[in-house]
């Protein structure tokens, strides 16, 4: 398939930028934010249902808090959905295994793209609670940040038209430049800032570790991790996002 097909349209990016930009006027990590965020992507992408969610990993087991979600028809889905969601060990989610498998600091993806539908349809998750939710379809996002994570899904009504790959491309640019207005970071740690000035000199990772006086592979480590904080994927992506800081 052309991958330009792919792609959403520059109007759609327009929208969204649009919207990404609005979110910068209201309190970081405030409930009004998220909730923004929710509907605002709900509305590009034509999801009904949007759900946030902070989790905590440090215990193995992803542990949610702070929950937000838009766009319920019936208040009851809502209440149901919430319920059982935190009932994990009865009625497991069946793209749990597959997103554990994902290392990367930012993502998202399609249901399909992490459990095939003989798997989601046949599972106790789908049947018992998102079809008596009304919701089926949808695409997962998150940000990881040291033990936890912001995490979404944009969710369609039971019986609508499933996700396609420019929705989950389109979702994944907006929630790239809204990641470091969603999240509030923490100082760097001075280590952390001074390789940091270093890449923005343009230095390298040995020309760093020379200056500090550490080596290279401390040096690497650091620079991991500001890729990780930064939910950046390549030098560039990562000196325009700590700038933006």
């Amino acid at each position: 398939m052309n991958d330009r097909v792919l792609e959403p349209s520059l109007q759609m990016l327009a929208r969204g930028l649009r919207f990404v930009g609005e979110l910068r006027d209201l309190p970081c990590g405030s409930v009004a934010q998220r909730r923004h965020f929710l509907s605002g992507l709900s509305e590009i992408v034509g999801a009904q249902v949007g759900v946030s969610t902070q989790l905590s990993l440090r215990l193995g087991t992803p542990l949610m808090s702070q929950s937000q979600s838009i766009g319920w028809e019936d208040p009851q889905h809502e209440e149901l959905f919430f319920k059982f969601l935190a009932m994990q060990d009865a009625l497991p989610e069946p793209t749990l295994p597959a997103l554990a498998r994902i290392q990367e600091p930012l993502y998202v993806r399609l249901r399909q793209e992490l459990v095939d539908d003989q798997a989601w349809y046949g599972s106790a998750h789908v049947q018992e609670l998102r079809k008596a939710s009304s919701i089926d379809h949808c695409v997962y996002g998150a940000l990881r940040s040291g033990d936890g994570a912001l995490a979404f899904s944009m969710n369609r009504h039971w019986g609508d038209k499933p996700f396609r790959e420019r929705d989950s491309r389109l979702i994944e640019i907006l929630f790239r430049e809204a990641a470091p207005v969603l999240v509030e970071t923490t100082p760097l740690p001075p280590r952390q800032r001074a390789v940091l000035e270093g890449l923005c000199r343009g230095l390298s990772e040995k020309q760093i570790a020379a200056e500090l006086e550490l080596s290279p592979h401390t040096i690497h480590g650091h620079v991991k991790e500001l890729h990780r904080r930064y939910g950046a994927q390549s030098r560039g992506e990562l000196l325009a996002k700590a700038h933006h800081h």
